[in-house]
């Protein structure tokens, strides 16, 4: 027996795109930014299904702009192993006190980081992860004029 496909809902982007009158792309790029909400959770996978019933709702100042590259900076203890996924040591409340820039942490932020300073169990300092291969490439290129202390 066929259940009804209506019942599962439509995608996300075609209804952000009908509810606003905008493109499924710029649709897709505003949910991809964590600006859309079903339910009030925010949805960042513009193949999800809703339903009718369910309230579908996009942040008023969102912009439908490519989803930024980031690089992560953490300051790691001495003697604190790091095996662990970024994904895992990072949480929105571990922003700095002082970051005004009101951007939604979002899953796609930790997906393929790279680490370019890593550390030993022992050592502790900053480690930096990013997805930016400009940044990845200046790191690297300058690694040996870093200043460390052994």
């Amino acid at each position: 027996m066929r259940t009804n496909p209506d019942d599962e809902g439509i995608r996300l982007a075609k209804r952000v795109a009908a509810d606003t009158g905008c493109s499924r792309r710029e649709a897709e790029l505003l949910i991809e930014n964590g600006a859309v909400r079903v339910d009030g959770q925010r949805v960042e996978v513009p193949q999800a299904r809703v339903r009718d019933g369910q309230q579908v709702e996009v942040d008023r100042d969102a912009r439908p702009e490519p989803v930024q590259v980031v690089t992560i900076v953490l300051n790691k203890p001495p003697k604190i192993a790091f095996d662990a996924p970024v994904a895992r040591l990072l949480f929105a409340d571990r922003r700095a006190a002082d970051d005004t820039s009101q951007r939604p942490t979002l899953q796609r932020h930790f997906a393929n980081q790279r680490c370019l300073t890593p550390l030993e169990t022992g050592a502790g300092g900053l480690i930096v992860f990013t997805q930016d291969p400009r940044i990845e490439r200046k790191l690297v290129e300058d690694a040996g004029l870093m200043e460390c202390e052994v």
